[in-house]
């Protein structure tokens, strides 16, 4: 499983919230492992948040690959 993360390049720091490679079903496999105790933590509503990553998955690929990443 892949987990959020952040990485230097260069003299450059390039943070990434949610890897880019991330779909709607490993988002959701994650707030079903432990993530719907940290979410209510924070109230943040994860089944809009899956809904949300689904509505949007064409645009976050087209980003993904801009970043230069080998996203399916």
């Amino acid at each position: 499983m892949s987990f959020p993360a952040a990485g230097k390049h260069g003299l450059i720091l390039i943070g990434v919230q949610f890897p880019p490679e991330l779909t709607p079903e490993v988002l959701q496999a994650w707030f079903d492992e432990d993530g719907e105790t940290i979410a209510a933590e924070v109230g943040a509503d994860p089944a809009r948040l899956v809904a949300e990553l689904r509505a949007d998955l064409p645009a976050v690929r087209q980003r993904a690959r801009a970043l230069g990443g080998h996203i399916p």
